[in-house]
């Protein structure tokens, strides 16, 4: 999948062209470079990345309808200055020390436009967000997930941990070492009445739902990385289990998404394409009695890989 990263801007500005931010190599590289942002004491671009709701919602009735009771967060809109103050220093970085970003002559060049962009917006004070264009196909479920919970994560209450991502941070893997599924990133299950089965499940089980989904906080015994497990509820007409029509599909968390799909189809599995996001690699095997799994290797900056 090709996604790119653009633009907003909360009120046109006349005679002045915003779109020439092509953005495809800035959301590639848009991880490392908020590592790069972080280590140098700027503001991630994540924290400028916000979407309108309605655009969430139509994505999440293309893949499988709006989940019940989901609270798409507000669009919201930042000081071009700040925005520019980021983009500035990532340039002035990437110009002296390039090493570790692929293609980083095409990611200055979109970075040069978004300066471009954000320089005219900041100076006619015209507000702006980072916002996410999807093209060929509509992303997976775990991806629309993201999106519509990131205000969530990165606006919590203070007190609430800062590092609770879906992922975290993996453990590096020897050349020997076979890939493997390191924890649960979602579980979905079908229901004819999703809104009435949330409501059973809260009132007698105490799940509360974030956003529409409950989400469980957990951490890997050795690395102190947090993380978290997505829980929710599906339309019991759903096509997105797999024709097998299971009552519930996982979605597992792995360490080599690569590795992993080569192994299950030297083995003879039966593997879907893999699709690549800034908000993780994905692929999707049925296994041998015809259950469809959805692997999900989400995406970090820290990951440490193999020579």
């Amino acid at each position: 999948m090709s996604v790119a990263l653009y633009v907003a801007l909360e009120k046109e500005i006349p005679e002045f062209d915003a779109s020439s931010v092509c953005g495809k190599l800035l959301a590639k590289a848009q991880k490392k470079l908020d590592g790069i942002a972080q280590r140098i004491g700027l503001r991630p671009l994540e924290d400028f990345i916000s979407t309108d709701p309605e655009e969430i919602r139509g994505l999440l009735e293309d893949v499988d309808g709006v989940p019940d009771g989901l609270e798409i967060p507000a669009e919201q809109w930042f000081k071009a200055s700040d925005g520019l103050k980021t983009v500035r220093g990532l340039l002035e970085h990437l110009r002296d020390d390039p090493a570790g970003i692929r293609d980083v002559r095409c990611v200055i060049n979109d970075l040069e436009a978004t300066e471009q962009v954000l320089a005219v917006a900041a100076k006619k004070r015209i507000r702006f967000h980072l916002a996410v264009d999807f093209r060929k196909k509509t992303p997976p479920m775990p991806m629309i997930l993201a999106i519509s919970l990131s205000s969530f994560l990165r606006n919590r209450p203070p007190g609430e941990t800062d590092s609770l991502s879906p992922g975290g941070r993996f453990l590096r893997k020897e050349d020997n070492e076979m890939a493997r599924i390191i924890g649960i990133g979602g579980v979905f299950f079908r229901s004819a009445n999703p809104a009435t089965l949330y409501a059973w499940y809260e009132k007698h089980l105490g799940l509360k739902r974030t956003h529409g989904v409950v989400i469980f906080p957990w951490k890997q015994p050795d690395d102190a990385t947090d993380r978290m497990t997505v829980w929710s509820l599906k339309k019991d007409d759903t096509d997105y289990f797999g024709p097998a029509n299971p009552a519930f599909m996982l979605n597992y968390i792995v360490d080599d998404l690569d590795g992993m799909v080569a192994d299950l189809k030297a083995a003879g599995a039966q593997v879907e394409d893999k699709q690549d996001s800034e908000y993780g690699r994905f692929a999707w095997v049925t296994d041998p009695e015809g259950n469809r799994i959805e692997l999900w290797q989400p995406p970090n900056v820290e990951q440490e890989v193999s020579p």
